[in-house]
């Protein structure tokens, strides 16, 4: 009875401090402290308080973590990770990147196991929810920080303001617009999910408003992703051949449609007929900038040529790589780090991943991401949240070839949630 009763505690306690996690996702600029060089956010102090929570749980229900396929090449991955700190030509960096990542790997791990699955659905709101309040504080930073207003407080950041295209491209509560199209990303895709699901209107404002601000942060890799896994989820649901649900996305599409018209709209009135051609002349191009200013210096490299000294280190070092977070550390970058700014990367993942952890590591993370989108085999027809989840696992990380800071909280806690849902856990059977 005594046990029970303690079960039932740790549950509450875990599923109450999940929930302030979810509360905190979006406050990666919000709410933050440099500490000995390290900026601590809500969203690690949520993480590590819900480890603890994971931890208590554990011992009072006297039960193992359960670990799937997916599970085994994420921990050989930082595993590997730490390895890299041997050879690293920066082991400090290699050591502090490497338990970011376990400190990640154990959030998903966590959730995984332990987040109520009769919970799930609330979880998939509250997404979506996140997605709205963010996406109507970044309409403020696009008016404000557009007319000139108050730009002190809009919170757009100097490489993304009004100067560079005429309008400013929307970051909301996050450090880039490339992490926040990221993170609208999940709710995006869920809002169709609930109304093909519900066929509530209030799916579709939602929809709406998130798709509207998803347009305003122009991030080209975003944009891709969207399209090619909406596509691709398109396909499947067809080939599904359930007629009704696909009849169903007819209103959300023309709910994208009318976001991106109306994002258009937006830059228009802020920036006029030249605004406009400059947001389209972004998308076709690559989408980088190299950034002059005095305080910025060009650390900001393109895309393309830090891909390209990524290559060339690779090989030299193809299967064992530099160490884990040690590309700024090259010598190609010596001017950029003297001046004091942030450490460059290759703004682009799976090149990172080769030039730091070699081929080994690429190895490890393709893994990962491989099992964890297999899934998709064991779906049943009438479970279509599987689908819609999977579909945006491949979105974020087809975005992730645009951008590559691997330890944003938000990725690993849907991950978490999207992996309780996708395997099935001895967890499940006592809950």
């Amino acid at each position: 009875m005594n046990q029970t009763l303690g079960q039932k505690q740790s549950r509450s306690f875990f599923d109450v401090v999940l929930l302030l996690l979810f509360m905190s996702l979006p406050f990666e600029r919000l709410l933050t402290w440099d500490i000995a060089g390290f900026t601590v956010k809500l969203p690690y102090i949520m993480g590590g308080i819900l480890l603890v929570a994971a931890a208590l749980k554990l011992c009072q229900n006297r039960k193992k973590i359960t670990f799937s396929l997916p599970d085994y090449f994420l921990l050989a991955f930082v595993a590997w990770s730490y390895m890299t700190a041997i050879w690293s030509i920066d082991q400090a960096k290699t050591l502090i990147v490497s338990s970011m990542f376990l400190f990640m790997a154990l959030i998903y791990l966590a959730i995984k196991n332990f987040a109520d699955s009769s919970q799930i659905k609330n979880y998939v709101k509250i997404f979506t929810y996140l997605g709205v309040a963010t996406a109507v504080f970044s309409f403020w930073q696009f008016f404000a920080d557009g007319f000139g207003l108050v730009s002190r407080f809009t919170g757009v950041g100097p490489a993304y303001t009004h100067a560079l295209f005429g309008f400013p491209r929307v970051q909301s509560t996050f450090f880039e617009p490339g992490f926040f199209a990221n993170f609208l990303l999940i709710p995006l895709f869920l809002s169709v999910y609930l109304y093909i699901e519900e066929k509530k209107t209030s799916s579709l404002w939602s929809l709406l408003i998130i798709g509207l601000a998803f347009f305003l942060t122009l991030s080209r890799g975003a944009f891709v992703a969207f399209v090619v896994s909406a596509i691709l989820l398109l396909v499947v649901m067809i080939w599904r051949k359930n007629i009704e649900k696909v009849k169903n996305i007819a209103k959300p599409v023309l709910t994208i449609i009318s976001a991106l018209i109306l994002a258009i709209l937006c830059v228009f009135i802020v920036a006029g007929n030249s605004g406009v051609k400059n947001y389209f002349s972004q998308i076709r191009n690559s989408g980088d900038v190299v950034q002059y200013d005095e305080k910025w210096g060009e650390e900001l490299m393109v895309r393309g040529y830090t891909i390209k000294i990524a290559m060339n280190n690779w090989r030299e070092h193809r299967l064992l790589g530099i160490g884990t977070g040690a590309f700024g550390a090259l010598p190609e970058f010596t001017e950029v780090t003297a001046k004091g700014n942030s450490r460059q990367t290759v703004n682009s993942l799976y090149p990172e991943i080769m030039v730091e952890e070699g081929l080994i590591g690429l190895f490890l993370f393709i893994g990962f991401l491989l099992t964890t989108l297999l899934n998709i085999f064991t779906f049943k027809t009438e479970n279509y949240l599987k689908l819609f989840l999977v579909a945006i696992v491949l979105a974020i990380f087809i975005q992730y070839a645009s951008f590559s800071t691997l330890y944003l909280v938000y990725i690993w806690v849907f991950l978490g949630i999207a992996g309780r849902v996708l395997t099935k856990t001895n967890n499940e059977s006592s809950e």
